[in-house]
């Protein structure tokens, strides 16, 4: 249910295609160990290659290489040649690069567009096909280090040194294995693991732990093959490394007032967008008592591409209701050892109830108890104007079972497309050599039955595009 890895949520679903799966994948192979020793000779001359270490504020920290090409003030450099087809196959390998020009010479990641000037500064665009970055750096005494941003914002550092030639950087047999053996540890529901899909997975992972040779072959490799899973929220990753020389210090984060933000339109309209709900929970109630306070009386919640995040959703439900309501159950696999069905509601007595949004008593009941029921209490006093919600395919995990009330309880009405399909509870732990893995350590259910992961939330009214058009001007119709 945390918003761990937000880009992950936007492909959730299992029905995506190939072109769609290889953007996500290209973009989340960032992670890995250290940096070998410079042993580039004082020529300036960016060719052959090099080894790199990066963190990156959404992505952690990784190592990879890259061959360089050089010629005048101009060089271009890729990660190895060829690798792709050991992931995806010789098939799909040439599909991939004659569709995108993103898998040049069947290479994941490229530098293009690069320049180096006399004062040794260097710029180029890192390629990835979900997004490129503008690099900005410099090369000193053979290393170069420096920034990958867009838009003017730092997303991430990284430094690189001459290699020569590629050698295996880590034990990826011994990751995967831990990974492999975490899942099957803390999965919420171990039959998840003996379907056909996780099973073609691991067998998949496991082979090519032989032949993978640095980190962003294995990422890409792991989120390539996971791809038809039955379940979400499962990431491999190895998390920012505190080395001064790739630091992100610096770089600040958002704060909970830029998550979520409320703006008034005309026709007593409030328009409360919610970017994540990674954020306190009284950052929620604020909003509200100035909604009560207010005279809006169409109030438009905007959940387009929120990923999730923690608890603090429940807010949201708690203030428009005016009689408790249960949310559903979270079950973890105490719960699936034992049965093969979701509880029903006369069942859930016999669970802990969570009916605040207190992060600490969620992990208390999801670590120690065999379900816990989630219950919405109505605030003292409550928002008593319509109530809208806008959804996508990238409105994700907390969001999911806010959206699911709102149409099952007639609070409101649900505008958009269907949800992601990526509700569970996601926790991460920790793997050899520094990597970590997320874990759906609790499924979860509505209170009539009702399972979301995989399969979303369907709106009420279906808009492709322009769903706040669309809203203001049916609330416009009414006046």
């Amino acid at each position: 249910m945390n918003a761990t890895n937000h880009i992950v949520n936007r492909l959730f679903r299992s029905a995506i295609s190939l072109e769609a799966a290889i953007l996500l994948l290209c973009f989340l192979s960032f992670r890995g160990g250290s940096l070998y020793a410079n042993q580039f000779q004082e020529t300036m001359t960016l060719e052959g290659v090099w080894l790199f270490e990066m963190n990156h504020k959404d992505i952690g920290y990784a190592q990879f290489y890259f061959d360089f090409e050089h010629e005048g003030n101009k060089f271009e450099a890729h990660s190895q040649k060829g690798r792709l087809k050991n992931i995806l196959g010789p098939t799909k390998s040439f599909l991939a690069r004659a569709t995108s020009k993103s898998f040049k010479k069947g290479a994941i990641l490229h530098l293009i567009n690069g320049t180096i000037t006399d004062d040794n500064k260097l710029e180029a665009i890192f390629v990835s096909s979900l997004g490129n970055f503008r690099l900005n750096g410099t090369i000193q005494e053979g290393v170069i280090t420096g920034s990958l941003s867009r838009k003017g914002k730092i997303f991430g550092k990284m430094m690189g040194s001459y290699k020569g030639d590629y050698e295996v950087l880590e034990n990826y047999n011994l990751i995967i294995d831990s990974a492999l053996a975490s899942t099957n540890q803390y999965i919420c529901n171990p039959s998840l693991l003996e379907q056909k899909a996780y099973r073609k997975f691991k067998k998949k992972l496991t082979k090519f732990g032989d032949d993978c040779v640095d980190d962003i072959e294995l990422i890409f490799a792991f989120y390539y093959f996971k791809r038809k899973l039955p379940f979400s929220h499962y990431f491999l990753f190895r998390p920012a490394v505190d080395k001064e020389s790739i630091s992100l210090d610096e770089i600040e984060t958002e704060k909970d007032d830029n998550k979520v933000t409320l703006e008034n339109k005309e026709h007593d309209i409030a328009i409360l967008r919610i970017e994540s709900f990674d954020i306190e929970p009284e950052r929620l109630d604020s909003i509200f008592d100035i909604l009560k306070e207010g005279k809006s009386k169409h109030l438009i919640i905007d959940l387009r591409n929120n990923p999730g995040g923690n608890i603090a959703g429940l807010k949201v439900i708690s203030n428009i209701i005016n009689k408790p309501i249960y949310g559903g159950v979270f079950l973890t696999n105490k719960w699936f050892k034992e049965h093969s069905t979701p509880p029903a509601v006369a069942e859930y007595e016999s669970f802990p109830v969570l009916s605040e949004a207190n992060l600490s008593l969620l992990w208390d009941g999801i670590h120690n108890e065999k379900g816990l029921v989630i219950k919405a209490i109505p605030e003292k006093e409550r928002y008593e104007g319509e109530v809208w919600a806008l959804v996508n395919g990238s409105t994700a995990s907390t969001c999911e079972p806010i959206v699911y009330s709102l149409k099952q309880h007639k609070l409101g009405t649900v505008v958009g497309t269907t949800t992601a399909g990526a509700m569970l509870n996601g926790e991460q732990f920790n793997l050899e050599h520094g990597w970590s893995i997320t874990i759906p350590t609790a499924d979860y259910y509505t209170s009539d039955g009702y399972h979301i992961d995989q399969k979303g939330v369907e709106p009420d009214i279906v808009v492709k595009d322009n769903a706040l058009q669309y809203v203001i001007q049916s609330i416009t119709r009414q006046n």
